[in-house]
């Protein structure tokens, strides 16, 4: 009840005795549990008031209110007007920024409603005013957007703000390790990402965290041309994460750069199988392809080949229909995406792997959270529509939470479309890549492509099985036994067991 002494203490200082009466009716209400009505009187008092005290103290009022009624999103539209004011003169500031970062760490609040927070309306809050909890809230989101303008120093300066016990930490850990690995700071990227790993929660938003952190470690390492090590990372990566099939296809990389020819034919008999082939991995017949030209594979390699076209070709004009539909539409793009994950769309069917692709990405997922969320409120909503009508505030809650559906489907619509391009550009080169192959091939000049793929020689005695586990010098090379047919258990564990059929003069 401090707080509400509090409050009222601040309308007495309003010397407005309707206003206090106000107050008061709204604190009786609170103390009772009738949230329903405090909300609907606050609102009243909020929305016909002019003296910006009296807002505070009736907006702070409303927006605790509808939190009690877990209605968070709602509740953030007025906490996040509080805040907007300023600290100076302004007593719920830090109690409201507070809350809004306890909010957003369970429900997301979304990055677009919150860039408007992390900034005042006459430029960058004084971070002195950011009471203590809530500066992980406030320094992280300070970095994403800085990060997003890629202004990398004022991002780490503010990824580094936040503080060790903020649910933000880890994220800005995160951040740190790839803005310093595009730096070049290689041993500093993966010593951040290693921290995240170790120090993720056992639930499903720090399983998703650690299991990135883990790639991103196996990138770094594969990016410093140390292989062995990548593949060990690789191998890390839980079999039940999303990023699961990405640590195969990249491992297939890896395994292809030390020489492991068997072993990349493996993780990409899996990339391949038949249980993700909605799965969006066109360079996975680009690897393939090499992989048998450097094993003088060449009717393997021309089987590669064709397969990737007679998939892929299709996808062309799939996605010039795509482009043209949703230039100016990127709202029905996300709706198009959207549809597609929920198994609601029957078009574009060549398109489905690209558009799993993009499903799974932090863009869409984050613009799902944000209209589920508002759908979900939207519905609570119908149980106070007698109470609340009168009053305005059903008409306004629906209108905040239409607003924010519709920005966050802007949002991921832009993002979601943008990687369309880019997708459609990165289909474009490696259909150029099949056709260099091709060329290769048919000109018997298989020497000079391999020469121009050639890497530093890898420890001969180091050898790789399935799954990227070290072999043991005492334990048996098992290769699986398969003539097409796919195991689910056993995906991930494959091996070729190819010899080369190249000339002993040109054998490597």
């Amino acid at each position: 009840m401090v707080a509400w002494r509090f409050l009222i203490a601040s309308g007495l200082m309003l010397g407005a005795s309707t206003a206090l009466a106000n107050l008061q009716n709204i604190s009786v209400l609170y103390s009772r549990g009738d949230y329903p009505g405090a909300a609907s009187a606050a609102f009243q008092l909020y929305s016909s008031s002019r003296n910006i005290q009296e807002k505070l103290n009736a907006g702070f009022f409303l927006a605790r209110s509808l939190q009690a009624l877990d209605l968070p999103y709602s509740a953030s539209r007025f906490y996040g007007a509080i805040v907007r004011q300023g600290p100076g003169s302004n007593p719920f500031f830090r109690q409201s920024f507070e809350q809004l970062g306890q909010i957003n760490s369970t429900v997301s609040l979304g990055q677009a409603q919150i860039v408007q927070l992390v900034s005042g309306r006459n430029g960058t809050i004084n971070t002195e005013a950011i009471p203590g909890s809530a500066r992980g809230f406030y320094y992280y989101y300070q970095g994403v957007e800085n990060f997003d303008d890629r202004k990398y120093e004022a991002a780490s300066r503010a990824f580094r703000g936040v503080p060790g016990g903020s649910p933000y930490y880890l994220r800005a850990q995160f951040h740190l390790g790839v803005i310093a690995n595009l730096q070049g700071q290689h041993s500093q990227a993966i010593s951040y990402f290693s921290s995240v790993a170790s120090g993720a929660r056992r639930d499903d938003d720090g399983d998703h965290l650690r299991n990135a952190a883990i790639m991103n470690i196996a990138r770094v390492e594969y990016e410093t041309k140390r292989f062995n090590e990548a593949l060990m990372q690789y191998g890390r990566v839980a079999r039940d994460s999303d990023l699961w099939l990405d640590a195969q296809f990249e491992g297939a990389w890896a395994f292809f750069m030390i020489q492991k020819h068997n072993n990349a034919l493996g993780n990409l008999h899996t990339v391949l199988a038949p249980f993700f082939e909605n799965r969006f991995y066109p360079e996975s017949y680009i690897l393939q392809s090499i992989t048998f030209l450097r094993l003088c594979k060449f009717d393997e390699t021309k089987d590669a080949l064709e397969k990737f076209r007679d998939r892929y070709r299709p996808l062309f004009g799939e996605l010039k229909k795509l482009v043209t539909e949703y230039e100016e539409n990127k709202r029905g793009f996300y709706k198009l995406v959207y549809d597609f994950r929920s198994g609601a769309l029957s078009r574009y069917r060549e398109a489905w792997p690209l558009l799993d692709a993009l499903s799974r990405t932090d863009a869409f997922r984050e613009g799902a959270i944000a209209i589920r969320n508002s759908d979900s409120e939207l519905a609570r909503l119908s149980r106070y529509g007698v109470k609340w009508s009168s009053s305005g505030l059903q008409e306004e809650l629906r209108g905040f939470l239409g607003k924010k559906k519709s920005l966050a489907s802007d949002e991921a619509g832009r993002k979601l479309f943008q990687k369309l391009n880019n997708q459609r550009d990165y289909l474009k080169d490696l259909s150029r890549q099949t056709e260099f192959i091709n060329a290769e091939m048919l000109l018997n000049r298989v020497d000079a492509l391999r020469a121009s793929l050639r890497v530093s020689t890898a420890d001969k005695r180091i050898n790789f099985i399935g799954g990227f586990q070290t072999l043991n010098l005492s334990q048996e090379l098992e290769y699986w036994p398969f003539q097409g047919e796919y195991w689910e258990d056993e995906l991930g564990y494959y091996v070729y067991n190819l010899a080369s059929s190249c000339p002993s003069s040109s054998k490597k």
